[in-house]
């Protein structure tokens, strides 16, 4: 059996992934959750450094597996977007 575009990657913006009806789930074969306050600090100085600067700065890797239907598995990078989803999410409800 032939696997087509089992790498299929590219860079996106947070914004891209967040939103249209797109349903994530982390698997439960990931560790749990386990950022504590340094973790958060370092990333909300990546994101006033953004927000100062304007410029695009890289905070790391989300590795999804499209399930179909705009479903998704977080398969590397859980606690990383778990937490910038908490941030947008909060941000909203502000």
């Amino acid at each position: 059996m032939a696997v087509n575009n089992l790498l299929d990657t590219s860079t996106v913006s947070l914004s891209d992934i967040i939103g249209n009806g797109k349903t994530y789930t982390v698997p439960p074969y990931q560790r749990d959750y386990s950022w504590k306050k340094d973790q958060w600090e370092d990333l909300w100085n990546d994101i006033l450094a953004i927000s100062e600067t304007g410029n695009v700065h890289y905070m790391g890797s989300i590795v999804l597996q499209n399930m179909g239907d705009k479903k998704y598995n977080v398969i590397d990078g859980p606690q990383r977007f778990s937490t910038l989803t908490i941030i947008v999410l909060a941000v909203i409800r502000s």
